[in-house]
């Protein structure tokens, strides 16, 4: 399904995604070559099914587990965050509109959130950023590693022949359509790594199926899904020239986070080197 390109050196990347219109394509870097796309709900629902299963429980159905974590982190949330989608102007025209609890922009905001903090949810982070998803690729990556970019609105043109332009709004009922899908999501209250990574999401109208899996019921999805390989050999020079592009994790993650864990590629560098002023 993935049209695979092995990437020979920095020049062969730039020729590769400089021919994708930044539009339509987004990335997502993984820093190993053989996993697949899968979202946290959908490896944390393995778990729990494995556990269950092991301690001879019952394993209850993912889209109860997940509507279970929802609720839990929306009763919850306020005691450390001031915000909530349900505090801004935008929700109350949105809840005035549909007032009910299957508002599903809504309901993305929420589990926007819960990804920020690391709660596990059926999206899955991508960039518009080809140079972002790069540096992900090589984060923490010992092995080969790789970018997946893939055709969004291909995707979106399709979905819209297939099931009308409301699609969008039906991307949690997996029983609507009778099919698989994907949709891009960008949130409407961005937090600021989101904003520095260039990031959205794509989200899955089920929580069963893999995401190679909804990808195959797409046509011609071998002209708009790309797996681009980053051999190890390269990583060290690519870790170097997007450090030159400001492309680190100082950048990409604000605060004394993002600055402790930069301190990490400064070993990348002589200590000479790493000195401003001599």
């Amino acid at each position: 399904m993935w049209k695979e390109i092995h990437i020979d050196n920095w020049e062969h990347y730039n020729k590769v995604v400089l021919k994708l219109n930044p539009k339509d394509w987004i990335f997502r870097g993984q820093n190993n070559v053989d996993w697949k796309l899968e979202t946290s709900f959908h490896r944390a629902a393995k778990y729990i099914k494995e556990v269950k299963r092991n301690a001879k429980q019952r394993v209850y159905n993912r889209d109860s587990y997940e509507k279970e974590i929802i609720n839990q982190f929306k009763s919850q949330y306020h005691l450390y965050q001031p915000y909530s989608p349900e505090s801004s102007s935008s929700f109350i025209v949105e809840l005035i509109k549909n007032p009910t609890d299957e508002n599903i922009e809504v309901m993305l905001e929420w589990l926007s959130i819960m990804q920020h903090y690391g709660a596990p949810t059926r999206l899955l982070d991508w960039t518009f950023s080809p140079y972002i998803a790069l540096f992900f690729a090589m984060e923490n990556a010992p092995n080969d590693s790789c970018v997946y970019a893939i055709n969004q609105n291909a995707l979106d043109i399709e979905n819209k022949d297939n099931f009308g332009t409301n699609y969008k709004k039906d991307v949690m009922k997996p029983n609507k359509y009778g099919s698989l899908f994907l949709r891009a999501y960008e949130p409407s209250f961005k937090n600021e790594r989101l904003v520095r990574q260039q990031g959205l999401f794509l989200v899955p109208n089920s929580n069963f199926a893999s995401f190679d899996d909804i990808l195959d019921t797409y046509d011609n999805i071998s002209e708009n899904a790309i797996k681009i390989l980053i051999d190890k050999e390269l990583h060290f020079k690519f870790l170097i020239t997007l450090k030159r592009m400001n492309i680190t994790y100082e950048t990409l993650f604000p605060g004394i986070d993002g600055f402790c864990k930069s301190l990490k590629f400064s070993l990348l560098e002589t200590a000479e080197n790493v000195k401003r002023i001599k």
